[in-house]
């Protein structure tokens, strides 16, 4: 018996690390007797394709017999609708959905946010990216089992950031173009970006350092602290973007904490709780709180922070989360079977 864990545009080093994290579940599985599953050798053409796609996906798993299938979403909405019907009708396998984003929540007038719960209720259980989410989604109909993820692991193969001095340094990656409150920021203390689509009249306290991959971006983070903070405003996480903050496990994070940066996040995030508890970072209510803030940590306490981060940067890139998470789901799901 073997499991399978959905997989999608696996050799693809993306500039802006949109689907690294897909990447990072399968290659962390394939240790724990996980076998890649190309989702997309089941896409098609065209609607005259459809009953061929679903035979061969029908046939492919009366193959493999897979005790767990996990599928990684979002993905193709109808192919994994279809996909669902296959699996339950070709084989035993427990179906798990890894929920990355809610999309109806992230992006308004894409989905219908009933159409993603029925596919979350359609398997036999979700994990799902932390305490947050595992609440939203009770509160919105959600009666299948949820595990949390807690935070992204992050396969890093790149020296961890050495502390040598506390220089009150930060730094912010993402896509730039969507990272408005930059444009509006005023610090006294320098911070530095990376990403895709920058302006070229940021405030003078912004430093663009260029666009890398996801893989190579680490190599290039020396700072004592990483930024993660979405929407327009400086004084809070605001907009669509902002709301989804609450529920949601910015990658970015995990970038930080697998290269051992601490973290200063927004206090009303998913993730501040995890930072909080694990003292890897700062959390603030206004991006005009963020000098004073990294000004009053002593280099004594900021080189613990560090050392905190540095252990769990150890644990993302040796896959610990998804492994825990899977590990911890199987009996979870034979018990309300």
């Amino acid at each position: 018996m073997k499991n399978l864990v959905s997989s999608d545009d696996l050799d693809r080093a993306i500039i802006n690390g949109g689907s690294k994290a897909k990447r990072d579940v399968v290659n962390f599985l394939k240790k724990e007797n996980f076998t890649s599953l190309p989702i997309k050798r089941f896409k098609f053409k065209n609607i005259i394709n459809w009953p061929n796609v679903f035979f061969k996906a029908s046939k492919y798993l009366k193959k493999e017999k897979p005790e767990i299938l996990l599928l990684q979403y979002p993905m193709d909405f109808f192919v994994l609708k279809k996909f669902l019907l296959t699996a339950k009708k070709s084989s035993d396998a427990l179906v798990i959905v890894l929920v990355h984003d809610i999309e109806s929540v992230r992006y308004e007038h894409y989905l219908k946010l009933q159409d993603e719960l029925k596919i979350f209720n359609a398997v036999d259980g979700l994990i799902v990216l932390n305490s947050k989410m595992n609440v939203w989604l009770k509160k919105h109909g959600v009666v299948v089992p949820m595990v949390n993820l807690e935070i992204w692991d992050y396969d890093n193969s790149n020296c961890f950031s050495e502390f040598s001095r506390y220089k009150r340094s930060i730094c912010f990656a993402g896509s730039l173009d969507k990272s408005v409150f930059l444009n509006n920021i005023n610090l006294k203390h320098k911070m530095y970006v990376f990403g895709t689509n920058p302006r070229h009249d940021y405030p003078e306290c912004i430093e663009y350092m260029g666009s890398y991959s996801a893989e190579i971006l680490p190599a290039h983070l020396n700072y004592n602290f990483g930024l993660v903070w979405d929407g327009t405003s400086v004084e809070t996480c605001d907009g669509l973007m902002g709301e989804y903050l609450k529920i949601n496990n910015p990658h970015k994070t995990s970038l930080y904490l697998s290269s051992g940066i601490p973290v200063i996040i927004w206090a009303r995030a998913a993730l501040a709780d995890f930072v909080l508890k694990n003292k890897i970072g700062l959390t603030i209510n206004s991006l005009s709180e963020l000098d004073e803030k990294i000004d009053s940590i002593s280099e004594l306490e900021y080189e613990n922070m560090h050392q905190n981060a540095v252990n769990i940067g150890k644990r993302m890139r040796d896959g610990y989360y998804i492994k825990k998470a899977v590990s911890q789901y199987t009996p979870a799901i034979l018990r309300f079977k």
